[in-house]
């Protein structure tokens, strides 16, 4: 996977269309290097935050930071955190998957955890937007 597809790409091309589609909204991508266990993006509108964790399965996902985990998992309880999954099979199918950490098994990454949101056929920003207008009651 090149650097362009791989997570950071990812996010900011995420960042850049959340920012289109809501330029009311307050989108914030927190660098990991600085804060450890932000989460990637923090999606502030009409009232409500959601907290957003990209991840990049090439086909299957690593195990991230525990503190990272632990705050995933905390925000999850007392908010609203997804991950963002964006996966390349073998031979290069993408779908991107929208999920929350308390359904996913965090010591295996195993890929039975409940869907909130998903296309299986390309990776999807606008899964995203339209998951974020409908949790608005825009959609």
């Amino acid at each position: 996977m090149t650097k362009e597809r791989g997570s950071t790409g990812l996010r900011t091309k995420l960042v850049k269309r959340l920012r289109e589609v809501f330029p009311r909204a307050v989108v914030i991508a927190h660098e990991d290097r600085y804060t450890y266990g932000v989460l990637d993006i923090s999606f502030t509108y009409r009232g409500r935050t959601d907290w957003l964790e990209v991840k990049v399965a090439s086909p299957t996902l690593r195990k991230g930071k525990k503190i990272q985990l632990f705050v995933a998992l905390e925000l999850a309880r007392e908010g609203n955190c997804h991950y963002v999954i964006y996966r390349e099979g073998k031979l290069g199918e993408r779908s991107t998957f929208i999920t929350t950490p308390l359904t996913v098994k965090h010591d295996t990454w195993s890929t039975d955890y409940l869907l909130l949101a998903f296309n299986r056929d390309d990776w999807d920003h606008d899964l995203v937007v339209n998951f974020l207008k409908k949790a608005r009651g825009e959609l």
